[in-house]
C-alpha cells in the first residue's frame, strides 16, 4: 500500500509540474505579446530592426529618400526667420560675396581688406550659394543647413551598417533634433562644416577597417580626402582631431599592427591634393600668410591667452548638458552601456567612446572656448544613444528613473518659462513677438513632458522617444527664432533705412564702428569707409574687427583709402558725392554739429547722418 501511495504521489507531482510549466509558458507568451504590442508602432516604419529585415539592402534607397524628405524641410524652413548674427554671419559670408564680385578666389577679403584668418573652402561654397540663389539671409545659411543634413545622413548610414536599421534612424533623429546641432546648422560660420568633415574622416576609417580587404581602400581614400577638406575649411584641426582620436584608440586597443592595411601611403598625397593648391597660391599672393595663419591663428590661438571667450575647463561639459537637452539626460546611461558592452572583438563602441572623450579634452585645455567647437563630438554621441535605445526597444523596457527625471526636467523648464515670460518681455521691450515664441517653447517642453509621463506609465518606449524628440526639436526651432528676436546688434534696420536713399555713387561711412552684416544687407561693390584711430598700437592685441583691419593695413597699403582716421573722414566729407554716415546714436548730435551734417534716421541704438536735403525717416521696426 505504501508503494502504491508513493507512486500516486509521484504521478500527482508530475502532473502539477507539467501544469505549472504550462502556466508559466502561457504567462510568458502573453507577456511577450503585450511587450511586442507596446513597441509595434516604432517597428512599423523607421524603427524596424535591420537585423530582422530580409530586404535590408533593398530598403536603403527608400530610406534615404524618406530621410531627405524629412530633413530638408526641417533644416531649410527657418533660414530667413531671424536676422544675421554678428560678427560671424557678417564677416565670413562677406568674404564669399567679395570673392564673387572681384573674381579673386584666392585671397579672402572683408570689406576690401585682406583677411587671412581662415582657409577658402567655406568661402567657395558660400559664393556658390550666392551665385545660384543671390545674396540674402536665406542663401547665407543654405550651406550650413545642407551640411546639417549631410551629418544626419552620415550617422544614419553608419548606424545602419554598424548596429541596425532602426539604430540608424534613431541616430539621425537624435542628431537632427539636438538643439546645439540644429542651431549650428542655422548659423553661417565654419564650425559645423569642419565638424562634418572630421566626422566623415573618422567614420570612413571605422567602416574601412571592418570592410572586406577588396573594398577597404575606398573607405580610407574617402577618409583622407575628408581630412584634406577639413584642412581646407579650418586649418590643421581637419587632420589633428582625427589623428588624435585614431592614435588614442590604437593606443588603448593595441591595434598598431592594423596600420599597414590602412593604405597610409595615400594619406599625405590625398590631403595635399585637396588643400595644397590653395595654400600655395595664397602664400604666393600674400607672403605673410603662412606665419600669420599657422603660427598666430593656429598655434598661438590654442596655446596662448589674450583671446576672447575665456572659460573654465568644465565649460564644455556644461554645454553638452544644457544644449543637448533632453538627450543629455540619457547620455550617462548610454555611455555606461557602451562601456559594459565593449569586448575584444567589438571595436565600434570603444571607437565611439574615445572619439568624444579626446576631442572634449583637446578643446577644454586652452582658456579660449567657443560653444560650437565641440560639434564633432555630437555624431558619435548620437550613435551611442541610438544603440542604447535600440537595445531598450528590443527588450521593450523603459528606464523608469531616467524617464521620470526627464519628465520633471522638461515640465519644470516649461513651467518656469511660462512664469518668466512677463519678465523676459519687459527685459526686451523692443523684441517683436517675443512672448508668443516663449509661450510656444514652454508649450513644446510641457507637451514633451506629457508624452514622457504617458510613455512611462504605459511602459511604452516609443512614446518616451516621441516626447524626447518633440522637446528637443521644438527647443531648437524656438530658440533659433527667440535669439533673433532679442538680437540688438543686427544692422537690418539700418540697411532698411539706407536703401531708399543709397545710390551707387553715394559714399557710405561707418564712424568708429564697423557693422559687419551691413555689406550683406546692402550688397554694394564699393567698400564701406571705416573711421577709427588706426595708429593705435594696442589694436594688434584686440580680438575683434579692429585687429583684423589693423593687420590688413600693414599687408595691403591701398586699404588706407577706405580705412581712415579723423583727417581722412574730414577729407571724405569734402567730396562732391551723396554721403551717409552710420554711427552709434549717442554720438550722432555731436558729430552732426561738428561736421555740418544732419540726422537722417535714428533707431536700434544707431543713427544715420547725411548732408542730403531729404527729410528724416522713421525708425524701422524689426520683422
Amino acid at each position: 500500500m505504501q508503494e502504491v501511495a508513493l507512486i500516486r504521489c509521484r504521478a500527482s507531482s508530475s502532473r502539477m509540474a507539467v501544469e505549472t510549466a504550462a502556466f508559466v509558458a502561457k504567462s510568458s507568451a502573453q507577456t511577450i505579446k503585450r511587450r511586442a504590442a507596446a513597441v509595434a508602432p516604432l517597428r512599423s516604419v523607421c524603427f524596424t530592426a535591420g537585423s530582422v529585415m530580409p530586404d535590408f539592402r533593398k530598403r536603403l534607397p527608400r530610406d534615404i529618400c524618406l530621410l531627405l524628405l524629412l530633413l530638408l524641410p526641417y533644416f531649410l524652413a527657418l533660414l530667413a526667420a531671424r536676422p544675421l548674427n554678428v560678427p560671424d554671419e557678417g564677416r565670413y559670408p562677406e568674404v564669399a560675396r567679395a570673392m564673387l564680385l572681384s573674381g579673386d578666389f584666392i585671397t579672402p577679403k572683408v570689406n576690401g581688406a585682406v583677411f587671412l584668418d581662415k582657409p577658402a573652402l567655406y568661402y567657395w561654397l558660400q559664393a556658390l550659394s550666392y551665385q545660384v540663389l543671390g545674396v540674402g539671409t536665406a542663401s547665407t545659411r543654405v550651406m550650413p543647413a545642407l551640411f546639417g543634413v549631410a551629418g544626419c545622413l552620415l550617422v544614419f548610414l553608419v548606424g545602419r551598417r554598424l548596429f541596425s536599421r532602426r539604430a540608424g534612424w534613431l541616430a539621425a533623429g537624435i542628431l537632427a533634433s539636438s538643439p546645439l546641432y540644429y542651431i549650428a546648422s542655422q548659423y553661417a560660420n565654419l564650425d559645423l562644416e569642419v565638424a562634418i568633415w572630421i566626422s566623415a574622416a573618422l567614420f570612413a576609417v571605422l567602416l574601412g577597417r571592418q570592410a572586406p580587404p577588396a573594398k577597404r581602400r575606398r573607405y580610407f581614400i574617402a577618409a583622407y580626402l575628408a581630412g584634406g577638406c577639413g584642412v581646407l575649411t579650418k586649418g590643421l584641426i581637419g587632420v589633428v582631431l582625427p589623428g588624435l582620436v585614431l592614435a588614442g584608440w590604437l593606443l588603448w586597443r593595441r591595434r598598431w599592427r592594423e596600420l599597414p592595411s590602412w593604405h597610409l601611403g595615400w594619406s599625405l598625397p590625398l590631403v595635399l591634393l585637396v588643400c595644397l593648391p590653395w595654400y600655395a597660391a595664397v602664400q604666393a599672393a600674400n607672403p605673410q600668410f603662412l606665419h600669420y595663419f599657422f603660427v598666430f591663428q593656429q598655434f598661438e590661438r590654442y596655446t596662448a591667452g589674450g583671446f576672447n571667450n575665456a572659460f573654465p575647463w568644465y565649460f564644455y561639459l556644461l554645454v553638452l548638458g544644457l544644449f543637448v537637452l533632453p538627450w543629455s539626460l540619457w547620455l550617462p546611461a548610454a555611455l555606461r552601456r557602451a562601456w559594459q558592452r565593449r569586448t575584444e572583438a567589438d571595436e565600434t563602441r570603444p571607437f565611439l567612446l574615445v572619439w568624444p572623450a579626446l576631442i572634449l579634452l583637446f578643446f577644454s585645455l586652452p582658456a579660449s572656448k567657443i560653444v560650437s567647437y565641440i560639434l564633432p563630438v555630437l555624431p558619435p554621441l548620437a550613435l551611442l544613444l541610438a544603440a542604447y535605445f535600440d537595445e531598450q526597444l528590443n527588450t521593450a523596457g523603459v528606464p523608469k528613473r531616467l524617464a521620470m527625471l526627464a519628465t520633471v526636467v522638461l515640465a519644470g523648464a516649461g513651467g518656469l518659462l511660462l512664469y518668466a515670460i512677463p519678465s523676459l518681455q519687459a527685459r526686451y521691450p523692443a523684441a517683436p513677438q517675443l512672448a508668443p515664441w516663449l509661450a510656444l517653447l514652454a508649450g513644446v517642453l510641457l507637451a514633451g513632458a506629457l508624452l514622457l509621463a504617458w510613455g512611462t506609465v504605459r511602459k511604452r518606449l516609443d512614446l518616451v522617444l516621441s516626447g524626447l524628440l518633440l522637446a528637443a526639436a521644438g527647443t531648437g526651432w524656438c530658440v533659433n527664432i527667440i535669439v533673433g528676436r532679442v538680437d540688438d546688434q543686427t544692422s537690418w534696420p539700418v540697411a532698411q533705412a539706407l536703401k531708399p536713399h543709397l545710390s551707387e555713387q553715394a559714399l557710405l561711412i561707418s564712424y568708429h564702428d564697423y557693422y559687419q552684416d551691413l555689406p550683406i544687407y546692402l550688397n554694394r561693390r564699393e567698400p564701406i569707409h571705416v573711421v577709427d584711430n588706426w595708429r593705435d598700437p594696442t589694436l594688434a592685441g584686440k580680438d575683434n574687427w579692429r585687429r583684423e583691419f589693423h593687420y590688413a593695413l600693414g599687408w595691403q597699403p591701398e586699404a588706407a583709402a577706405w580705412l581712415v582716421g579723423e583727417e581722412g573722414f574730414a577729407s571724405l566729407l569734402r567730396q562732391q558725392r551723396p554721403i551717409f554716415v552710420v554711427l552709434a546714436e549717442p554720438l550722432a548730435d555731436e558729430v552732426a554739429r561738428r561736421h555740418g551734417l544732419r540726422v537722417l534716421w535714428r533707431g536700434s541704438g544707431r543713427a544715420i547722418l547725411t548732408r542730403s536735403t531729404a527729410g528724416p525717416v522713421h525708425p524701422v521696426a524689426m520683422q
